[in-house]
């Protein structure tokens, strides 16, 4: 039978008194947009049905672009981009089981509120520019994808920092790379829980706010790129196979250094502990072999020309496909070229003015590599490649 009414569900949270309103039809939507009232914090559920005639379908939620908090959840629909809720600031947001979902053209400045995506396949990274302010969560869960990357490098730190940056919290993924990309410390709390595929985790982080919960990630061997300035000890526990914390041992000595003696006395059973052998405690972090980031070779010149490249992801799996060489505004490259331990060449580029650089390596070999780079004024900087199954 079609239902022509509006589904209310007294919700049994007594502490909060709200509402959950079921929508599947276009028709409830509309009815509803003329009385709404959004001082009134309802939670809205939005079903998208394919089984229902077309007409009868979900397409059009510009109705609630009113202002106010909201408590949002789209389910099902099979669309690209949410053009809608260009007035939601504040309140909460969850897109489920979404295949098609790509953008957000409707949702910017979002502050003080939670989002949510939750099997969206298709949406390979978040979140785009203008979309966040500060002092919001975002969980990311059931998604099932060779590589996402969170990338806040257009969101600024909150200048209050701590607890009034942003959250983050992956759980429950099956992500094989994951690239987090924040040079401005806009998400101050990250959690990466129970991923059960994640191999790769590639790190940009840069401020003393933040911190890092990772814990129940059976596959994960490898963290990649540069975190420093730790405010709080990464939590960073059940990870069997995880056999060096290199990227992040700089900012865990500094801040151990800096505990009294009984804290140091139970650090390594607290925050380290149940990783491979090389992780699980400070003693076996400090004797660790982390050689292999310096991957920069320098001298006097270098230091003065081309020295700030940046290589990523590094190592890079050959499924990956390609590498970015990020080279600056203020730079030219007259010359690229790439080299096996043999010497031979198996890459080679010309003049290049651009900011970045997208490098193929799919044909290349497992092992290690040598970028030779030159600038127009000379200077010569190397940097080691390394690529993995």
């Amino acid at each position: 039978m079609k239902k022509y009414f509006i589904i209310l569900i007294i919700s049994i949270l007594s502490l909060t008194g709200k509402t959950q309103i079921i929508f599947e039809t276009q028709q409830q939507v509309d009815s509803f947009v003329v009385v709404m009232d959004t001082s009134i914090n309802n939670y809205y559920h939005f079903y998208y049905d394919d089984l229902l005639p077309e007409s009868e379908r979900i397409t059009d939620l510009s109705g609630f672009d009113e202002d106010g908090w909201m408590y949002i959840k789209l389910f099902y629909f099979e669309i690209a981009d949410i053009p809608w809720f260009k007035s939601f600031h504040q309140g909460q947001i969850h897109f489920v089981n979404m295949p098609s979902l790509k953008t957000f053209s409707g949702l910017k400045n979002i502050n003080r509120s939670l989002v949510g995506i939750n099997n969206c396949p298709s949406l390979k990274s978040f979140p785009p520019s203008g979309f966040f302010q500060y002092n919001s969560e975002l969980w990311i869960s059931n998604q099932d994808m060779e590589q996402f990357e969170l990338n806040f490098k257009d969101v600024s730190e909150n200048p209050r920092g701590g607890r009034f940056s942003n959250r983050v919290y992956f759980y429950d993924n099956k992500i094989k790379r994951l690239i987090i990309n924040d040079p401005n410390g806009a998400a101050g709390d990250l959690s990466i829980v129970n991923d059960s595929s994640l191999r790769y985790l590639d790190l940009n982080l840069s401020s003393k706010y933040q911190s890092l919960d990772l814990k129940d990630n059976i596959l994960l061997d490898s963290i990649r790129g540069q975190m420093k300035n730790l405010w709080i000890v990464p939590a960073i526990y059940d990870n069997p196979i995880l056999k060096d914390l290199c990227v992040l041992r700089d900012g865990i000595d500094a801040y151990y250094q800096n505990l009294n003696q009984r804290d140091k006395d139970n650090f390594n059973t607290s925050d380290l502990k149940q990783n491979g052998k090389g992780a699980s405690t400070y003693e076996e972090m400090m004797a660790t072999d982390c050689s292999w980031m310096a991957d920069t070779f320098t001298t006097v010149a270098e230091k003065k020309g081309i020295s700030h490249l940046q290589l990523y992801p590094n190592p890079v799996s050959r499924s990956m496909g390609s590498v970015t060489l990020e080279i600056g505004s203020d730079k030219t490259l007259n010359s690229l070229h790439i080299s096996n331990l043999r010497g031979q060449h198996v890459y080679a580029s010309e003049r290049n003015t651009n900011i970045s650089l997208e490098i193929d390596i799919s044909d290349f070999a497992i092992g290690l590599y040598v970028l030779h780079m030159v600038d127009v004024e000379g200077l010569h900087t190397k940097k080691k490649l390394v690529v993995v199954d």
